[in-house]
């Protein structure tokens, strides 16, 4: 991530080390330390991280663990990003509404 940061202006990833260590925090039963220690002191770049509120009904695919825990991984989500300072913007509403909130976020994101 950090490589490919110096080479482009935008980043987009849908899991990265912190996504990771929540689930596996949920798996395991306990944090990983290691994963949560991803983001080097010495990181110059920023990081805006686009969350879906669970406010839109749950489909299950097959793959998804389940619809009782998606609260749990969104407060759970929100207070380690919140504890490192990280730039969150939660995206509600219909699928058209987040759309154009993530647009408008990124924009204002790129605009600073």
């Amino acid at each position: 991530e950090e490589e490919a940061a110096r080479q482009h202006p935008l980043l987009f990833c849908d899991t990265d080390a912190l996504a990771t260590a929540v689930w596996a925090e949920r798996y395991l039963g306990s944090v990983v330390p290691e994963l949560l220690a991803w983001k080097s002191p010495e990181s110059r770049h920023r990081r805006l991280y686009l969350l879906c509120e669970a406010d839109v009904p749950f489909v299950q695919d097959g793959l998804r663990d389940g619809e009782g825990i998606r609260g749990w991984m969104q407060e759970r989500f929100v207070e380690i990003l919140r504890e490192r300072g990280e730039e969150v913007l939660i995206l509600r509403g219909g699928w058209e509404e987040r759309e154009r909130q993530a647009l408008e976020g990124v924009r204002g994101y790129l605009g600073r």
